[in-house]
């Protein structure tokens, strides 16, 4: 049997079976843990044969951190049946990525074919589906292209894929193409190379149509350090220690760069992303970034859960009880809101060490080419992530079964693997030394007490932000129910937000200045019509974050039905949506048997310039 075990058909078959699982719980999600032995049948062939079905490597632990938060993300959400889904496509992902790990490298090579299937298709279906007219390209000369080739192309009765999800796709799995190409036309191989040189122009008309600045700029920075590390890795060989050195050098300066650019000037960094154009609703990059920040510091324990972010952000940003966007345009982002700062933590740890497994692997390089498209498919992924989500999208769940593909293929290819034992004992052994072990050991043991007296010193700060992180999930719970309700709350729900009141004042009590706990409180006090309350805890809320939009708003709102338009119209001034909310709240308080706010808010409209035409 463990001759089987090794055999390139049951390898296929281990793969098989993991995207069986994963195609059940797209089609039925329902279904849940009764698909999960579908996947685990190879798992159990192993233990048979008296083997383990894998082996301990660097990935399991931050593995299993991101699907433990998922899992509390499961439990925070105000969505269960999408948050399952999410749920069990990430468990999927994980499975591939253990199924990738026990392929043996003749396999691997055989991958790559289906990676470049995977580019084609996704250009093939969006040159099929998309609609120009309604989406059209940023480019007016190649949107009068699009809107010919229209003209001819077959009608298929499909929903269409983005613009940025086609060209973050297509930009992903495209070097494997690429690089069969190359191969095909340095073999003479002619015919298969015209069929590849074909795929490709389709690649590169679907790309372009696509008009994604951040898939294209991914892709170019990602092709270019690739190239760079490929050109590097053939002058210096296989062993490669200075280029070791000179990436990780390289890449430690350019987190620090990052890290410094965040904590000293996040403002600035937010608005580069509105470089990269609008949303779907039209909304700066830079505004959502900021918005998502604010966000995940309202659950950086629990998250606020799997595929929670539509209700968060319209409810407590936009303050509109309508669906506005289906994610914050920046994987890292999601991962944190969703999960929390511990599941993002663990997802970039994942990428990282695939990143330096593939930078200096474990096994001699046995096809620099296929080494190449692989790093320049993990370093696409973690650029184009700061834009856009394709690998962690939670609004298109299909796509959450990617989360971790690269990633595992990326160890396999680099020796971490159950297939090739003897690869890994016959390279030579490359430790740190006792010395330079201990020096590693005393600036752990540094970190973790800087660590603890700095939690010691901080202890109200993030006790309170525990309440209020509970307490904001408690809110969202019942807030959030039904979402979206397509009308204001009338309030009548506010009795089921006793818990979530307590925690906030728990969190006051530790930290008055909480903004979450503020900004909360006086969203439930609004809830109760109690102005006067209401205020107080907005203008608390705002004193602490004056950017925050959700509290700018609500606060406005606060004014206007305590009777002080002056006040309030300042700060509705720079919403855009304010005047005819105000307009329709008017309707809405003499349905309510209030006239006198539905006076208040005629008031504060007439102090509002009328909206400038689109």
């Amino acid at each position: 049997m463990a001759h089987w075990l090794d055999n390139r058909v049951f390898g296929f078959v281990d793969l098989g079976l993991a995207a069986a699982a994963i195609l059940v719980w797209l089609v039925a999600p329902q279904v849940g843990w009764l698909a999960l032995p579908i996947a685990l049948l190879p798992w159990a062939a192993y233990l048979l044969a008296g083997r383990a079905p894998w082996r301990f490597t660097p990935f399991d632990i931050p593995l299993l951190i991101f699907l433990v938060t998922a899992a509390v993300g499961v439990w925070a959400s105000y969505t269960p049946p999408d948050a399952r889904q999410a749920w069990w496509l990430l468990v999927g992902s994980a499975l591939l990525f253990y199924a990738l790990l026990r392929q043996p490298p003749a396999n691997l090579r055989a991958l790559a074919p289906v990676f470049a299937v995977f580019a084609v298709g996704a250009a093939v279906y969006f040159l099929l589906t998309n609609d120009w007219r309604q989406d059209p390209a940023k480019i007016a000369p190649l949107n009068q292209l699009a809107l010919a080739w229209m003209q001819g192309r077959p009608a298929l009765p499909l929903p269409g894929l983005q613009h940025n999800v086609a060209a973050g796709l297509i930009a992903m799995f495209g070097p494997f193409l690429g690089i069969l190409g190359w191969r095909a036309w340095q073999g003479r191989r002619l015919a298969l190379a015209a069929t590849l040189g074909a795929a490709i122009l389709v690649c590169a008309l679907a790309f372009v149509l696509a008009t994604s600045r951040g898939a294209t700029i991914a892709l170019t920075t990602a092709a270019v350090l690739a190239s760079w590390w490929a050109l590097t890795r053939v002058r210096s060989g296989d062993s490669a220690p200075r280029l070791s050195r000179r990436v990780g050098i390289g890449l430690g300066v350019t987190l620090l760069i990052v890290v410094a650019m965040v904590a000293l000037m996040p403002t600035r960094l937010a608005s580069l992303f509105s470089l990269m154009g609008g949303s779907d609703s039209s909304t700066p990059r830079g505004e959502v970034a900021l918005a998502g920040a604010r966000l995940a510091g309202d659950f950086p324990f629990t998250g606020a859960g799997l595929a929670a972010f539509p209700g968060l952000y319209a409810h407590y940003i936009q303050v509109v009880p309508f669906y506005v966007l289906p994610f914050a345009h920046n994987v890292y982002l999601d991962i944190a809101i969703a999960q929390g700062i511990l599941g993002a933590l663990a997802f970039v740890a994942v990428y990282a060490l695939s990143l330096a497994a593939l930078i200096r692997p474990r096994r001699p390089i046995w096809s620099l080419p296929l080494w190449w498209a692989t790093l320049t498919s993990l370093m696409v992924i973690l650029i184009h992530s700061l834009v856009d989500n394709i690998v962690y999208n939670q609004a298109t769940a299909p796509l959450a079964f990617l989360a971790f593909l690269m990633p595992g293929y990326a160890a396999a290819l680099a020796g971490y693997g159950v297939a090739a034992p003897s690869v890994l004992r016959a390279t030579p052994p490359t430790g740190l030394s006792p010395t330079a072990r201990r020096r590693w050991l005393w600036a752990g043991a540094a970190v973790v007490a800087v660590l603890l007296v700095a939690a010691v010193a901080t202890r109200s700060t993030w006790l309170a932000a525990w309440h209020a992180d509970l307490g904001a999930v408690d809110m969202a719970r019942v807030e959030l129910r039904g979402f979206p309700s397509g009308s204001f709350d009338d309030g009548r729900r506010v009795g089921e937000l006793a818990a979530a009141e307590a925690r906030f004042q728990a969190a006051l009590a530790y930290d008055p200045a909480n903004r979450t706990a503020n900004h909360r409180l006086g969203l439930i006090y609004l809830l109760r019509r109690d102005f006067p309350a209401a205020c107080a805890y907005l203008e608390q809320a705002r004193a602490v974050d004056g950017g925050h939009r959700g509290v700018q708003k609500s606060l406005g709102y606060c004014y206007a039905w305590a009777g002080q338009p002056d006040r309030a119209a300042p700060l509705l001034a720079d919403i855009p949506e304010a005047r005819d909310e105000l307009g329709n709240y008017a309707f809405w308080w003499r349905e309510q048997g209030r006239p006198d706010l539905a006076a208040h808010a005629e008031a504060t409209a007439a102090r509002l310039a009328p909206r400038a035409p689109p």
